[in-house]
């Protein structure tokens, strides 16, 4: 899975993860930090991207090697996530290892052209959603832009997916994936579109250190 991926998208993988048995990880790419001088906290981080806190409290295992868990015959799916900065030849004997391939993204990898299945998905930019900053704290995105041709939304189009595999997922707008996510999570218990806002607000174990620096 992509760590750009909406918290979203992000559940709905990992309910397919869970119910086929399976195993969920990502990678981060990383760079040197750049503070900005003169305002507080906000810097370039090391961690090059937005929901690395929302993809880890979806369950998603953080590692600089997502493939070696991947067993001869396993189904692998690629979510958001090209793996271009994996060795070519590591992908490549992945997609060799796997009994077939579920790309989920914006493009194809070259190294997945056999895929079994091609679901064309929109960005952050192109669609509604929300994201769990480094701090705990969950926040909205707006769209910004349409997305091209076919592509849909990350979390409808993972909703089709659970469907197709007949799970109850009539989601159609974010924010009913956004319900489902919360009340599965307690970590995001009690949230919805409404109380987020444009300012968020803090899961559950970002509360507990909130309320102490406050004390």
């Amino acid at each position: 899975a992509s760590p750009m991926l909406s918290n979203e998208a992000l559940h709905l993988l990992a309910t397919l993860v869970r119910r086929s048995g399976g195993k969920g990880t990502f990678r981060v790419d990383r760079g040197p930090e750049a503070p900005l001088e003169g305002v507080e906290e906000l810097s370039l981080r090391a961690e090059r991207a937005a929901n690395v806190r929302g993809a880890e409290l979806m369950g998603f295992a953080n590692s600089d090697s997502p493939l070696d868990g991947l067993g001869a015959g396993d189904v692998l799916v690629v979510a958001g996530e090209e793996l271009a900065s994996l060795d070519p030849g590591v992908a490549a004997a992945a997609a060799q290892k796997a009994g077939a391939i579920v790309v989920v993204g914006t493009a194809l990898p070259a190294w997945a052209q056999r895929a079994a299945a091609v679901l064309p998905i929109t960005n952050m930019a192109e669609e509604e959603g929300t994201f769990t900053n480094v701090h705990g704290r969950v926040q909205r995105f707006l769209q910004a832009k349409a997305g091209p041709g076919l592509a849909r939304p990350s979390w409808f189009v993972l909703a089709d997916l659970l469907g197709a595999l007949g799970e109850s997922t009539n989601y159609f707008l974010p924010a009913d994936a956004f319900a489902a996510l919360a009340s599965a999570n307690p970590e995001f218990g009690g949230m919805s579109y409404d109380t987020l806002g444009l300012k968020g607000s803090p899961v559950a174990s970002a509360q507990t250190v909130e309320a102490g620096a406050g004390a």
